[in-house]
């Protein structure tokens, strides 16, 4: 062999080679893909809202306007003679101005009197001044009046339908967190009919009234 074979003999073996090595490199790398990229076009979700505990409802203070409260109670009058008059009675008050209370009650009653006992229901419009209230106690004044319907004369011999008129003080206890208080009070206490049926048909009834009561935020 000529130095000219050999020399294009040697070039064609290297060619082959590169050719081989080339092919070789391409098989190992993956194709390109050129596929779009997958958008979403979905809004992002917000996080989610730290969670908060509801403020606790605040407390009406005893005495403030425009707060509401209910109470129940048992009231006792004697007249220091022969007579007394018990009742259980409901009231619904709101405060009209700081300090100052307006209160309608209903009321049951049972009179002990001479000749035959009697019941009674009665309604009252009433006002109370709570001219101390600091801390959880209060002093009150109040006035005010009631019609009482019974089953009988009251007192004895007089008529079935008669005015109560009161005044009289008292003070309020506050007992727990929840606004719950104790009211306890001294009234003037009084039956007649304001002589609806003439000066000979009117007896009265006068007594001193102890009642206690538990009054309760509405």
């Amino acid at each position: 062999m000529n130095a000219a074979t050999l020399a294009a003999t040697t070039f064609a073996a290297a060619v082959a080679i590169a050719a081989s090595t080339s092919v070789a490199r391409t098989t190992d790398v993956p194709p390109l893909d050129y596929s779009p990229a997958s958008i979403s076009l979905q809004p992002a979700e917000p996080p989610a809202p730290e969670a908060t505990t509801a403020p606790a409802k605040s407390l009406a203070l005893y005495g403030a306007e425009g707060s509401q409260w209910l109470e129940v109670g048992y009231g006792a009058a004697d007249n220091f003679t022969d007579s007394v008059d018990q009742y259980l009675f409901v009231t619904w008050s709101t405060f009209l101005a700081k300090d100052i209370e307006l209160g309608l009650e209903g009321g049951v009653w049972y009179f002990n009197q001479p000749g035959d006992n009697e019941a009674g229901i009665s309604g009252t419009l009433q006002f109370r001044w709570h001219f101390y209230n600091k801390d959880t106690w209060s002093a009150y004044l109040m006035a005010g009046i009631g019609v009482m319907g019974a089953t009988g004369d009251v007192p004895a011999d007089g008529t079935s339908f008669d005015l109560m008129p009161r005044a009289g003080i008292g003070v309020t206890k506050q007992l727990t967190d929840a606004g719950l208080r104790l009211d306890l009070g001294l009234r003037w206490h009084h039956i007649s009919n304001a002589r609806i049926n003439g000066d000979d048909e009117n007896p009265s009834r006068d007594g001193a009234m102890l009642y206690a009561g538990l009054i309760f935020p509405f």
